[in-house]
């Protein structure tokens, strides 16, 4: 079955998980993603901008187009 469950302990595996496709997708594309890349591209791209979420709700659409909008 499934659950809705919260906070960091949920987050950090996804967001690792979401970071580790990005960046084997920009390492096809002969790019690297690291911590300034991806935080450029959520204060580009990410929805979120403020205190409680940081800069943006993480994703892999996100980080994709980033890769290939800003890196391309």
């Amino acid at each position: 079955g499934w659950a809705v469950l919260s906070g960091t302990s949920m987050a950090t595996p996804t967001a690792a998980g979401v970071i580790a496709l990005a960046e084997e997708y920009a390492r096809r594309r002969g790019h690297t993603l690291n911590t300034i890349t991806v935080r450029e591209a959520l204060a580009r791209y990410g929805q979120a901008k403020e205190n409680q979420f940081g800069y943006g709700i993480i994703s892999y659409p996100l980080l994709k187009r980033y890769v290939d909008e800003a890196l391309g």
